[in-house]
């Protein structure tokens, strides 16, 4: 069983109306192996319009146009793939973490913050294991010449420890930047398709009103 076959429902036929909201999705490059996996809110067909058009224009961040305009590469956007639904963003950030480090290195994009802390926390817990039997070498060893070497591996675990601790404090502030940053974004654009909405309301009581002239004459 795949990660896919996990994540994603059971559904009848493929995915032809790119209508899916709140998903994982893959867009193959036609020219190598390599994959791009991300995630959205929004429909999967207007995440590929974004796509398309960061590659029209060559746009710096966006590491598929990279991809494309570096290596004159093309995506197979008709067949961008719904990897996993899912309503909640943490989660799709996860899983879209998960998708992406199973491609063994195909993938176009980078795995998000979350399995890189909790890489580094089993790290830690791995040294904390080896500073324990190097603390109890220490107490059973007799050579001053090999207790200093004990004392310099010691010193240089809990220097890697330290260095790990770091990290995923940084990576916790960014994924809390992330986060707000995240939620500023679903609000505005909540807001514009609250908007869009009532300008969709407007127009169809419009056509209505229009409609009933028309009968009337």
């Amino acid at each position: 069983m795949t990660l896919k076959n996990i994540f994603l429902p059971r559904q009848k036929g493929c995915d032809e109306t790119k209508t899916h909201k709140k998903l994982v999705y893959a867009i193959n490059c036609k020219d190598c192996d390599k994959k791009y996996i991300g995630e959205t809110k929004r429909m999967k067909l207007t995440r590929i319009k974004e796509h398309i058009n960061d590659i029209r224009k060559n746009k710096l961040t966006s590491l598929i146009a990279q991809h494309c305009n570096i290596n004159n590469h093309k995506m197979d956007f008709d067949n961008t793939e719904t990897l996993a639904l899912e309503s909640t963003w943490k989660r799709r950030i996860i899983k879209e973490s998960l998708l992406t480090q199973h491609t063994y290195g195909k993938a176009i994009n980078e795995v998000k913050y979350q399995l890189k802390i909790t890489q580094n926390i089993k790290s830690i817990l791995a040294i904390d294991n080896k500073l324990k039997e190097q603390q109890h070498k220490l107490l059973n060893e007799n050579t001053q010449e090999v207790k200093n070497q004990i004392d310099e591996e010691i010193i240089n675990l809990l220097q890697r420890r330290d260095g790990y601790a770091a990290e995923n404090n940084n990576l916790e502030e960014q994924i809390i930047h992330m986060d707000e940053a995240n939620a500023g974004e679903n609000d505005a654009t909540e807001g514009e398709n609250d908007a869009t909405e009532g300008e969709n309301d407007v127009n169809e009581g419009k056509n209505d009103a229009n409609e009933d002239s028309d009968k009337e004459n």
